[in-house]
């Protein structure tokens, strides 16, 4: 397997025809931060290896995501990355059985004395790549006139907490809420960007650096990696491995959350990561009710919704009418013309709130035919 001394990082200069001066400025420290990140790592005894590389999902398109990419074929079980215990902003494992509230809000105060310490911090590479990280990324931290529209688009659908279900509402006071009580010392509360950062980039009880980069798949065929590595033990190293092989220019995915699970879905993505992600979705309508919706081509080469109702109890069908409505009524003010420059809404928050509307009007539109009607 090859090594190579120092991360290859596409600075890619060309972008500066093609967007605002800031936006270039800041991809150009971006790139630069990733690029001190990685010698940090390999300083420490740490590993990367040179077929991975961090990169724009299309170089030549400023505005397009970052993520991180096989630039080789990649065979299954290679180790892709190994973090040593050292360089995680991890909480120490002391016999407690930490519930997830407490954990968020451990790991955010001790990411926020990181950054007090400036340069003295010991993860000071890893503190200055955080620092390129835009504020207002998830529902919780938008502006008000976003987070109105997204409540709209909402309506009355359930949203799942880390134990229980939680007012509709909560897509976006979370945030709030953590920031002004669960995570308040004393009188003393937490600037909820820490917060944010924490609940967006971490794992279980540790923040990783350039594990963090990967980007969420819930996908069978897009998840493509595996860790075993234990996070309780603060020494352990962080190893990542292929879980299959990997064709040169596919993205490296792993799932945030189990989506499959009985708490998480599309909602819950969305609102800790602040984007609709990739199909299947699924919406955790009420106890014992789930919605699953894949895309999937056809035979003849077109892409199609298949709908399907968890263990076939699907929601009743007036409930569905109900919302497929809803949705449609909402379409007017999602216009740009409405929300952007009457209700104000940024571009960036209209476009995912766009998304996340089409999400919830195909999945109940797709599954109405298998809905059960209560009057027959």
């Amino acid at each position: 397997m090859l090594r190579l001394p120092l991360f290859n990082i596409l600075l890619l200069l060309n972008i500066l025809g093609h967007g605002a001066f800031g936006e270039e400025s800041a991809f150009i420290r971006h790139s630069q931060e990733v690029h001190n990140l990685i010698q940090w790592l390999e300083s420490a005894g740490g590993f990367l290896d040179s077929r991975v590389e961090i990169r724009r999902l299309d170089p030549e398109d400023p505005s397009s995501y970052f993520g991180v990419f096989a630039n080789a074929p990649i065979q299954e079980n290679e180790i892709l990355m190994r973090i040593p215990g050292e360089l995680k902003i991890q909480i120490v494992d002391d016999g407690n059985d930490w519930e997830y509230d407490e954990e968020v809000c451990e790991l955010s105060w001790m990411l926020k004395a990181e950054f007090e310490k400036g340069d003295k911090s010991k993860f000071l590479p890893y503190i200055n790549y955080l620092r390129t990280q835009v504020e207002g990324q998830i529902p919780g931290a938008w502006s008000s006139a976003g987070q109105g529209l997204l409540l709209k688009v909402q309506g009355g659908l359930r949203i799942n907490g880390a134990y229980e279900e939680e007012e509709p509402s909560s897509i976006v006071s979370w945030l709030r809420s953590y920031a002004e009580e669960e995570c308040a010392v004393g009188d003393e509360t937490l600037d909820p960007h820490f917060i944010a950062l924490t609940v967006q980039r971490g794992y279980d009880s540790a923040l990783i650096p350039i594990y963090d980069m990967l980007n969420h798949s819930n996908h069978p065929e897009k998840v493509n990696t595996m860790t075993d590595s234990s996070l309780h033990d603060f020494d352990d190293e962080f190893t990542v491995q292929a879980l299959r092989h990997l064709k040169a220019g596919e993205e490296l995915h792993y799932a945030y959350h189990d989506t499959s699970s009985d708490e998480w879905g599309t909602p819950e993505i969305l609102r800790d990561f602040g984007f609709v992600e990739g199909y299947p979705h699924t919406f955790h309508i009420s106890d014992g009710v789930t919605i699953v919706v894949d895309q999937v081509e056809s035979d003849d080469g077109q892409l199609e919704y298949v709908a399907s109702c968890l263990n076939e109890n699907c929601p009743e069908s007036s409930w569905i009418e109900e919302k497929v409505q809803a949705l449609m009524e909402v379409e007017e003010i999602l216009l740009p013309e409405v929300a952007m420059a009457k209700l104000q809404v940024p571009p960036r928050e209209l476009a995912i709130i766009k998304e996340y509307h089409q999400a919830l009007l195909v999945a109940f539109s797709s599954i109405s035919s298998k809905c059960p009607d209560p009057d027959t």
